[in-house]
């Protein structure tokens, strides 16, 4: 993958990811590291790594950018090619296969989710055009094949986004950046997804905008049982009862690309927002409902080029209320 420098500050979190996939896919120079800690090659043949999740029974589930999903056995050093997506997975820039986990009752339904941008036109594979992202529900025999896929989330591929609809499930990924990311399954069988606000990085974008708006994926962090529905008891809409509504599906917003993000121990999330020019930031999420801030906020400040739009200045006239934006826990 190349690397342009003049978008280092949109990298960060990325770049870390595929450090220590780097790391799991061969040897690195000599290095000193403290006491207790060692350096050891897990699974070689790699060509791209950007995710990994674990069976219970300690096989090891890697995804590389291209769309494949290798699969290593236990005590295995070389892992093989369970599933090719390849002719569906746009992986032009930052986009790509980005997100693996494995169900939290595996053991019991052999589910294992795969998230990724999907190619709308498959004649000119991996093109800059404006995509869309998809996450599909699989089942994982014991002999690592994939079958029953279930498509959870994105159904519609009809071209990019239409404008946001309660009733439109459609993932955005009109700019090169900013796709899909991270998908996590909760011990309480519901899955997170992270999707990013799909706008230009190198301008004032009004698509970044859709982060506020509750009838887009754009800029979120959704919450969804596992046939992709809203959960109830969601905040953003608690009066809709329809679960297939997208308001239903949310749980977050106001994100740039919370491109990786875990499970908290007591619940809620650690998220990872890749910033723009000046500020990467980190969120802990406790419950949802809160907009955390993108566009109109970069971190703690008010966004140069975003601030002078009216959009924003509904947003500032909600600090100190109620409804205000949610700062980061930490930026820098």
């Amino acid at each position: 993958m190349a690397l342009d420098l003049r978008n280092i500050p949109r990298w960060p979190l990325l770049a870390s990811a595929l450090l220590a996939a780097a790391l799991l896919a061969g040897p690195a120079g000599a290095a000193t590291y403290p006491a207790g800690f060692e350096e050891r090659t897990l699974v070689s043949g790699l060509t791209g790594p950007v995710g990994v999740a674990w069976t219970p029974d300690g096989r090891m589930l890697v995804i590389e950018k291209g769309g494949r999903l290798k699969i290593a056995n236990p005590g295995a050093s070389t892992a093989t090619t369970a599933l090719d997506l390849t002719a569906r997975v746009n992986s032009y820039w930052d986009r790509g296969l980005l997100g693996v986990a494995v169900d939290t009752d595996f053991a019991t339904n052999r589910f294992v989710y795969l998230l990724y941008t999907h190619d709308l036109n498959q004649l000119v594979p991996d093109g800059s055009g404006p995509a869309v992202s998809r996450l599909s529900r699989f089942e994982l025999s014991s002999t690592n094949q994939l079958s029953n896929e279930t498509l959870l989330l994105g159904t519609y591929a009809g071209g990019a986004c239409p404008a946001p609809s309660d009733t439109v499930d459609c993932i955005p990924s009109e700019g090169p950046s900013h796709s899909i990311g991270t998908v996590r399954s909760a011990p309480d069988g519901t899955l997170y997804v992270g999707s990013g606000d799909a706008s230009s990085f190198s301008f004032v974008d009004s698509l970044a905008l859709r982060t506020y708006d509750e009838r887009s994926m754009a800029g979120k962090i959704l919450r969804i049982d596992r046939n992709g529905r809203g959960v109830p008891g969601h905040t953003f809409c608690p009066s809709d009862t329809n679960l297939d509504h997208v308001c239903t599906k949310l749980y977050a917003k106001g994100f740039r690309n919370p491109y990786r993000f875990k499970l908290r121990p007591g619940g809620g999330l650690a998220v990872g927002d890749v910033g723009w020019e000046t500020r990467e930031e980190i969120t802990l999420i406790g419950a949802g409902g809160r907009s955390y801030g993108w566009p109109c906020y970069e971190g703690t400040v008010r966004t140069p080029g975003y601030r002078d739009r009216g959009e924003c200045a509904t947003e500032y006239a909600k600090e100190d209320t109620p409804d205000a934006n949610v700062g980061p826990d930490h930026d820098y």
